[in-house]
């Protein structure tokens, strides 16, 4: 089960994340210790602690996600151009971030994906 304290914490994460610069299929092979060296290395501003190590594993399952959802592959890149990311429900993550949407619309889905 996903707490309280990751999902606001992955909220205040996306909200951060431009997805003007940013395009979630970038990150999907990287290992979840490349994500926080990556994320560390955007965000240097921002001090991440050992605490938020359940951040990166919630980051890591919701790239798993998208990874079994969607073929990435020429074709797709050509559509992603727009930056648009889609979750199950093809609701856009920048439209979630944009519009400040509660994170649990889809981070319910995740409850149910390995960890």
């Amino acid at each position: 089960m996903i707490q309280k304290s990751e999902i606001k914490a992955a909220h205040n994460l996306l909200v951060l994340w431009d997805c003007s610069d940013l395009v979630i299929s970038d990150l999907l092979d990287l290992s979840l210790e490349d994500k926080k060296k990556f994320f560390s290395h955007k965000y240097e501003s921002i001090q991440f602690t050992e605490d938020q190590v359940e951040l990166f594993r919630l980051i890591h399952k919701i790239h798993r996600l998208l990874k079994k959802k969607f073929i990435i592959g020429p074709e797709i890149y050509g559509m992603m151009q727009k930056k648009h990311e889609f979750f199950d429900n093809l609701t856009p993550l920048s439209w979630l971030i944009k519009n400040k949407a509660q994170p649990q619309l889809f981070l319910d889905k995740l409850d149910n994906c390995p960890r």
